[in-house]
């Protein structure tokens, strides 16, 4: 439920009208469930993505409308021919330039860049598109009181958990399995239960 909130809290940054239009680039866990929010509240999701098996992840999660590959793919235009205006909001989930360039050049009129990653440097933002779109630029750091209305999202099943588990450990195999899945196998892990008695699970 944690990471959950967190894509829960980022979306309720955004401030969204009903039925918006939104991108999230990135769709690693937080990008992924970012997205499950935005499309549980119905929203319209469009996913930027490199990675063929991240992108795979998310069809199957059924998080998003459209799927796109930003090394093959221009996403900007992408995103103006699913809506000339642009997208209502998109969410930073890579902590790279291009990702972050991407969501700017995607808004609309108006629109709003929500930053979910963690960036560990320093960022250049084009003060001149910032200014002439009159963008709001929000950033956005774990959650706050978000974790009663992220339940309801899963007890009501409009989010469906078991998608984003993909593994299933017990607390003696955490060292060798599951960091061993988090460091080597990244693209295809989302999230490992960890059993905190032993073999467990």
């Amino acid at each position: 439920m944690e990471p959950l909130s967190v894509g829960y809290h980022a979306v309720e940054r955004a401030n969204l009208s009903e039925k918006s239009m939104v991108l999230v680039v990135g769709a690693g866990p937080i990008g992924l469930l970012t997205a499950a929010v935005a499309k549980a509240q119905g929203h319209t999701v469009i996913i930027s993505e490199p990675s063929g098996l991240r992108r795979k992840k998310a069809q199957e999660a059924e998080v998003a409308d459209y799927f796109f590959n930003p090394i093959e793919d221009d996403i900007q235009a992408k995103v103006h021919q699913i809506n000339e205006k642009g997208v209502d909001a998109a969410f930073e989930c890579t902590s790279v330039q291009p990702g972050f360039d991407a969501c700017l050049d995607s808004i609309r009129m108006g629109g709003t860049v929500v930053i979910v990653a963690i960036w560990g440097k320093a960022a250049s933002v084009d003060m001149a598109k910032l200014v002439i779109k009159e963008a709001n630029l929000l950033g956005t750091i774990a959650y706050n009181n978000t974790h009663p209305k992220t339940i309801d999202l899963v007890a009501t099943g409009k989010i469906k958990l078991n998608q984003f588990i993909t593994g299933k450990i017990g607390l003696d195999d955490l060292i060798d399995k599951g960091f061993d899945t988090l460091i080597h196998h990244n693209e295809t892990a989302v999230k490992t239960l960890v059993s905190p008695t032993g073999k467990g699970l």
